[in-house]
């Protein structure tokens, strides 16, 4: 990760990924493992998920946008995951 990224998204972001595996594990009754997440994602997707690497790929340029615009609100990374 890019010392571009703040450490607050970085959090948000695997808190959220935390999260949502934890649904998954309540809906299919079954373990999964966290995803590995990295920021190494480049074109228009906000972020991709790869089953065959078991990762979660984002893209750091359009997270440090809205780090910039939202800096003092709360950030939805839900839509992003």
């Amino acid at each position: 990760m890019d010392a571009e990224l703040s450490e607050q998204l970085h959090y948000l972001a695997e808190k959220t990924l935390s999260r949502c595996i934890e649904r998954a594990r309540h809906y299919f009754e079954r373990d999964f493992p966290v995803p590995a997440l990295n920021y190494k994602l480049r074109g228009k997707a906000a972020g991709k998920a790869y089953l065959q690497t078991w990762e979660v790929r984002l893209n750091q340029c359009f997270l440090s946008r809205i780090n910039r615009r939202l800096s003092t609100k709360s950030f939805p990374m839900k839509s992003l995951i």
